[in-house]
């Protein structure tokens, strides 16, 4: 059965956004809360992948419940930065359904050139919120702990998990795990 390979599964790019004005709090970085919208998106985007998608799960009677959600934080994102959100199964249990989830910041520049825009515009119209600039563009690509990166040298800002676990779509009882499904991450990850 494919879910004996027990071959490192490959993070999968799955979901790329843009950080909007209205996902950043006060301190000018993304809410916290707004990771886990992140998230849920990225296991979405994840499953739409498979070749075994939710749409075959409610085809078959079954559907997944999320029971436990954690996420670590690394670093901020800020207005403009573009995000790359990756997902991956790690566990397959008998009716439990284990991610792993990242977010990594692409094309920092890009953001901090579309801050430093609406910042100018902000200041020609005599607008300020004090902060030192200069600082801003000193600081660090990598996380507090000084070096939390991906294999591409992109920081991952936040990482953690989410469990779900299958249910019957009529009962909402905890069923097995199909072994299509199963096999559908395996092709899709090289492994669990």
């Amino acid at each position: 059965m494919a879910t004996d390979d027990k071959t490192e599964a490959t993070f999968q790019p799955v979901f790329e956004n843009r950080v909007r004005f209205a996902e950043t709090d006060l301190q000018g970085i993304v809410f916290y809360g707004e990771y886990f919208t992140f998230q849920d998106e990225a296991i979405s985007a994840y499953l739409r992948e498979l070749e075994y998608g939710y749409e075959e799960m409610v085809d078959d009677g079954w559907q997944i419940h999320v029971v436990n959600a954690e996420l670590n934080y690394r670093d901020g994102a800020q207005f403009g930065d573009r995000l790359m959100n990756e997902a991956r199964v790690v566990e397959v249990g008998n009716s439990s359904i284990t991610f792993e989830y990242r977010v990594r910041r692409v094309g920092r520049d890009e953001g901090r050139r579309e801050r430093a825009e609406l910042e100018l515009e902000s200041e020609e119209r005599g607008e300020s919120d004090g902060t030192d600039r200069d600082e801003l563009d000193e600081s660090d690509t990598d996380g507090p702990d000084g070096g939390d990166a991906n294999e591409t040298g992109e920081p991952i800002l936040a990482e953690g998990t989410v469990t779900h676990v299958g249910v019957d779509l009529e009962t909402e009882e905890p069923i097995r795990i199909p072994d299509a499904f199963r096999d559908a991450v395996v092709a899709l990850q090289g492994g669990i």
